[in-house]
């Protein structure tokens, strides 16, 4: 068991955040399409803003103080994310992309589709450690701004993967 001050897990939320902005704003750059430049701009701009609710809290929980003890699971989770897990840097992003499909672009969905889903899952952890409810209910609605991150991808990879597609719908067609 390993104890965590609640200052330091909303820095880490922070940097969770910068991250995905970077790495939106790099596939908004990397993008061939203004429909997919503004998919992944908008995505950007949402990272941003949950990075300032995050800041607020991290500010906050400063003068507070507080801390939990995380158990093994939590703790293993945590050090898997900081280690880069959730969003990867520019240059893992490009090998990546061009390692796993002949469609950049869909490359770029399914990666974004991994970390949006990392994402809800370190948020839904974290929300399940934490007391206030102030904290959970900002948790929460960021949360389903990142399923609603999840299902605009989805949406997207349903129209540029025939396989996914079928494989959702059990149809070719």
């Amino acid at each position: 068991m390993k104890t965590y001050k609640l200052e330091d897990i909303f820095g880490f939320a922070v940097e969770v955040e910068e991250q995905g902005q970077r790495f939106y704003e790099a596939a908004s750059a990397d993008a061939k399409t203004d429909e997919e430049k503004d998919l992944f701009a908008y995505l950007s701009k949402a990272e941003t803003k949950h990075a300032k609710r995050f800041l607020k809290f991290q500010a906050s929980y400063a003068r507070k103080g507080g801390a939990f003890t995380a158990d093994a699971h939590f703790s293993a989770l945590l050090d898997t994310l900081m280690r880069g897990m959730i969003f990867p840097d520019r240059a893992k992003l490009r090998e990546a992309i061009g390692q796993r499909d002949r469609n950049p672009l869909l490359s770029l969905i399914r990666i974004a589709m991994e970390v949006e889903a990392n994402s809800v899952m370190f948020y839904q952890e974290m929300s399940s450690l934490l007391a206030e409810a102030e904290a959970k209910e900002a948790l929460a609605k960021i949360v389903k701004e990142e399923q609603g991150h999840l299902i605009k991808l989805k949406q997207r990879r349903l129209e540029v993967d025939p396989y996914y597609a079928a494989l959702k719908y059990g149809s070719w067609f």
